[in-house]
């Protein structure tokens, strides 16, 4: 036998021999432009079937959301315009909801794609739990955080005002007294400027790991946490009601709204809302993060997001400024491929931007 038909007779045996040894496996050949194998578990899972049209493949996948369509459109064809590998989650609705976690990879100088599905839907509402309990944990944390500080420095303030009056009267032993309380508080906002510091250097040293998430389930996380942390103030969270989903690293994603957050907080009166919008268009997830509070004054707007900026201000209830949250915010921000900016007027409020990129596929047959 020549090589080529040695090639064509062996290369089908080999791939489908790889294939039947994983219990999650898809094949395609890319001459013929045909599903040449999906194991019984696949078919289970999808409804693909080895002997499925490719009429009902595409049919199939419409069913699919919007974004999870373009996410399976747009790997497949860069599996088949030069891409060796890919790995990435879609949700698919064939008899119940499940998240399908999609390995694929070409051999044989492309020939054949080879697809291994695993079926995640029990670790993604482990994981979805896990992110749950770490952003009321992050949210949770910040507001203790915010109330102490805010309370350690109006004691600082409070001993000041004492010194002077102890200046008139001489009394030696409240003035030791009132010096303890003052060492004592600068310990604490020293410990907690530290674990903050700690916390914001070690986050864009940690590569983003990337996950199918939607941004509205986990920003209600948030919200959630806020008003029961400050049920005295007003959180409106503005979205149209439906999934917006991203391939994104959610505990920095989580990280930066929850700083923009408190920032709002810190620099905005008590009956003044702090409003979280999500939006997005073909390219991008838009979020805001908008208050009515004192704003960024002019000369200090070029600073807002340098490292130890001076732009940091003490907050209206007396907040210190740890002067490196916006810096990483940044440096999030573009780790995940996005930007972050602001709008502001002194004394009328400011809004700060986070923008992420989708997926943009145009929709069609996948194969």
């Amino acid at each position: 036998m020549m090589v080529d038909q040695l090639y064509q007779h062996w290369a089908p045996k080999i791939v489908l021999d790889l294939a039947a040894k994983n219990p999650g496996s898809v094949v395609f050949h890319r001459p013929a432009n045909e599903l040449i194998y999906v194991s019984p578990d696949v078919s289970r899972l999808t409804g693909i079937e080895t002997t499925s049209s490719l009429r009902k493949i595409n049919s199939l996948i419409q069913h699919l959301p919007e974004d999870d369509q373009a996410l399976l459109i747009h790997q497949w064809h860069a599996l088949q315009y030069g891409t060796n590998f890919v790995e990435f989650e879609v949700v698919w609705n064939h008899e119940g909801i499940r998240t399908l976690c999609i390995s694929a990879f070409q051999i044989l100088d492309g020939d054949y794609t080879i697809a291994f599905v695993k079926d995640m839907t029990a670790a993604k509402a482990h994981q979805n739990y896990l992110v749950e309990f770490g952003a009321k944990k992050n949210t949770t944390l910040d507001s203790v955080l915010h109330f102490v500080s805010g309370a350690l420095s109006l004691t600082q303030q409070f001993y000041v005002e004492a010194g002077k009056n102890l200046e008139r009267s001489n009394t030696e032993n409240l003035k030791d007294l009132l010096e303890l309380i003052n060492q004592n508080n600068q310990h604490c906002l020293e410990v907690i400027n530290r674990v903050v510091g700690d916390e914001y250097d070690k986050s864009p040293s940690v590569a983003a790991q990337h996950s199918h998430i939607n941004v509205v389930e986990h920003i209600q996380y948030i919200v959630q946490n806020l008003k029961l942390a400050y049920p005295e103030r007003r959180f409106d969270f503005v979205h149209n009601n439906e999934p917006v989903v991203l391939d994104t690293d959610e505990f920095k994603l989580l990280q930066i709204i929850n700083n923009l957050v408190f920032n709002s907080i810190k620099f905005s009166k008590t009956h003044e809302p702090v409003v979280i919008r999500v939006s997005k268009d073909e390219d991008a997830v838009l979020i805001s993060v908008k208050d009515n509070g004192i704003g960024i004054p002019p000369e200090l707007q070029s600073y807002v997001f340098d490292r130890n900026t001076i732009a940091g201000r003490i907050g209206l209830k007396g907040e210190t400024s740890h002067g490196i949250g916006l810096s990483i915010c940044k440096q999030l921000a573009t780790q995940m491929g996005g930007r972050i900016w602001f709008e502001t007027q002194p004394e009328a409020g400011s809004t700060f931007y986070l923008s992420l990129p989708r997926i943009n596929a145009q929709p069609g047959p996948i194969l």
